[in-house]
């Protein structure tokens, strides 16, 4: 997972002294918390898997977070002389090959 902490939201952690691991800390539980009905779970397996950046110009009190694949692993082995069956990324790419 990554998040990109804008300059205006940079700052707030900046003047509390706040440090990456800080940030990390801060998120963490939240990330880790009961989910309600509906919501999708992040995977992420410690906090050093979240991996934090700086971006962005000035007047832009945004920050985004990605998700690695909507927190799913999309992945298929790959096996010379095996014709795979029909898996997550031939739903995903309607059976093209990549």
């Amino acid at each position: 997972m990554v998040v990109v902490i804008g300059p205006e939201h940079r700052r707030y952690f900046t003047q509390a002294g706040w440090s990456k691991a800080d940030v990390r800390a801060a998120l963490w539980p939240l990330l880790t918390a009961p989910q309600q009905p509906g919501e999708g779970t992040v995977k992420v397996a410690k906090p050093d898997n979240v991996l934090l950046v700086a971006a962005g110009g000035p007047g832009m009190p945004e920050s985004w977070i990605i998700f690695p694949h909507l927190a799913w692993a999309i992945t298929e082995p790959v096996v010379p002389g095996v014709t795979p069956v029909p898996g997550p990324i031939a739903a995903v790419t309607g059976g093209a090959a990549r």
